[in-house]
Order: C-alpha cells, then structure tokens, then sequence
C-alpha cells in the first residue's frame, strides 16, 4: 500500500472517547506509512497535538469564532492539499456538512463515523439531528458506528453501516501486581477500598449520581477512596459538591493522563453511571485489566464482553448501587486480565485498524 494521507475532520483533539480511537488507529496506520492530518476547528492545543506532529501529522487550526470565515479556510485547505481520503467523527447529524463539502472539493473516499447514541444537547436537538440524517448519509462513501444504539443514532435504522469496535493495545492492559501495588503506593491507598471512575466532567458522564452512590458506599466500607480522572466544565462543581457533603478527603482528582492501564490496575472497582454513550472505551479497557465494572443498563450491553460487567438502572436508588459495587468485586476476588478474551472479540487495535483499512481502500 502506497504512503497515503488522510485528513480527519473533529472539533478538538482532546482525549476523550472518539479522538482517542483516531490515535489509536493513527499509531497503527503511521506503521504502515498512512499519515493522519487534523482539521480542528479551535484555537486551542489539544490534548494528542505534540503526539500527532511527532508522528508525522499536521494540525490545521481554523478557529471558530466566525462560522463564514471558517467554512472559507477549510475550502481553501481542501482545495489547496487535494486530500482524496477523509474521516469525520461525530454525533450530530448537521455537522456531516464538512464532510459533503470535502465531497464536492474532491475527495474520492469519505468515512463518517458515528460516535454517540445521543447529542447530549436535549430531545429537541435530538429530534432536529434525526431530520438532518440524509447528509451523513449523503456524504460518506462508508459508514461505521462503535455500536448499533451509535450507527442507528446518526445514520437511522434503515441505512447501511458497518461496526467497527473501539480497538485498544490488549497488551498495555495485561493485569501485573506489581503495577498494582506500584500505583496503590504512588496514591497512598495501598489499604483502601478504590473505587474509580475516568471520564470528562460533564453531564453525560453522571458524576453526581457518582457522588451519592460514593457516599453510601462509604458507608459500608468507611475506608474507600474514590479515584476521579479527567477534566472538563463541571469539574469545580464536583469538587465544591463533594466538600459540601464532607467526603472530599475521600475523592482523588486526578487530571488527564497517559497511564490510564495502570491507574485501573490500582482499582478494586469503576462505577460508569452514564447518561447515554456510543460505546465506552474504558469499560473495555478496564475488563481487560480484569478490573470489576458497574455500568448503567443505558449504556449498550455489547460492552459486556466478560463477566466483569454489571449492568444496573439508574433508576435503581444509590445505596442500591452502592451495595452492587461492593458485591462485584467480591463475584470477581482473584483479580486476573481478560485481554485474551478482549483480542478473541476482535477488539484488539491491530486487527481494528486493519479494518479500518479494508473499508478505506476496498
């Protein structure tokens, strides 16, 4: 296969869910002389940029202040470079317009990939995106979703889509012991119950509920420790939530960060109370360490690859949860990795890539 660059179409490179399974799939591709660019519509620094340009990929920011002035630099950057191979990822439907404009300046092949079940935006802009469907529809050469909740999302259920998994190095999250008492040493919890939960701040993620399931769980266990990871616009208020409620000195903010395989193997169990996802990341993640997960019955069940998952409503009261939580690690005592069983799912990022591959160039 010739060298060959693709331009992926995203708001920010931030580390959340679809931007990191753009890297993970441009680490692969970079080894089989595939360079990704990035076309990001901010001015700010992103969380992968120094990793993107030491790998070989450019990093065009057009800003977002002005809409015309934006949409004119994208054409221009279009037209200027002739890619032929592009991927957009997103949840909203309207947004597939840069995705058909590229269409009209030239590129040959174009990959939309759906990469929620919701916009998070509220049931009115929910229902406006479903009406918009015909341009991703229109647009894309290929259609891929992380789930069928995300591909019927974006795409409809009448519309032809392929699944491809949220891919991860299966090998990064090979349980070891000696991590584990390593991280449980580095954050002074090497006697505590840790429970964990990694994700942005943000009303998707359901950190409140997260806080009050944490506090009847302290309750049972008083010597658990709660380990937060991430950032985002809700971040202060958690904070602020758990000093008024008198468990902050029970909670670990921690920000983003590069060694998400071991911080899981430090954990006893993660609780992902989410409002609505396309397909978790770190729920997969988290099983291959053979990490317990508590995961809300909205999520998408084709996360459950292992019995490391447990599904539960958020309906359910969060002493309820807070009693599940404490029961799955007990069903899951003899802590040992499920990476094989993640690799013979075919979540393993090689053979992810591979086709990815298959769908840009067949």
């Amino acid at each position: 296969m010739k060298s060959q660059r693709i331009l992926c179409v995203i708001g920010k490179m931030d580390s959340g869910g679809a931007e990191t399974m753009l890297m993970k799939l441009f680490r692969v591709c970079k080894m089989k002389e595939i360079i990704f660019d990035f076309v990001v519509f901010t001015d700010e620094k992103g969380f992968y940029d120094d990793e993107i340009r030491a790998l070989g990929g450019n990093i065009y920011q057009l800003g977002k202040r002005n809409p015309f002035i934006v949409l004119l630099r994208y054409i221009m950057l279009l037209r200027r470079n002739k890619y032929e191979f592009l991927i957009q990822s997103t949840e909203q439907a309207h947004r597939a317009i840069l995705a058909l404009i590229a269409k009209c300046c030239g590129a040959k092949k174009i990959i939309i990939r759906s990469t929620n079940s919701k916009t998070g935006r509220g049931i009115l802009v929910d229902l406006l995106e479903l009406t918009l469907r015909w341009i991703p529809n229109l647009a894309a050469n290929v259609k891929i979703a992380p789930s069928i909740q995300a591909g019927n999302f974006l795409f409809g259920t009448r519309s032809k889509y392929s699944i491809l998994h949220n891919g991860i190095n299966t090998n990064e999250y090979k349980f070891d012991d000696n991590v584990c008492d390593e991280y449980r040493k580095k954050l002074n919890v090497q006697d505590k119950f840790v429970v964990g939960h990694i994700g942005r701040f943000e009303k998707q993620k359901n950190h409140i509920f997260l806080i009050k399931v944490f506090r009847e769980i302290l309750k049972i266990r008083p010597q658990s420790v709660l380990v937060l990871v991430g950032s985002g616009s809700l971040k202060s208020y958690i904070k602020q939530m758990a000093s008024d409620l008198g468990i902050s000195s029970k909670i670990i903010f921690l920000e983003r960060r590069n060694d998400i395989p071991k911080l899981m193997m430090a954990m006893d169990v993660m609780i992902f109370p989410s409002l609505y996802e396309g397909m978790p990341n770190v729920v997969i993640e988290a099983q291959t360490t053979g990490l317990p997960c508590l995961v809300s019955d909205i999520v998408t069940d084709d996360c459950g690859l292992t019995n490391k998952v447990k599904f539960l409503s958020l309906k359910q009261m969060p002493s309820t949860w807070a009693e599940s939580a404490c029961d799955v690690v007990e069903d899951n005592y003899n802590r040992h990795d499920s990476y094989k069983q993640i690799k013979a799912a075919n979540y393993d990022i090689e053979d992810v890539a591979n086709e990815f591959l298959n769908l840009f160039y067949k």
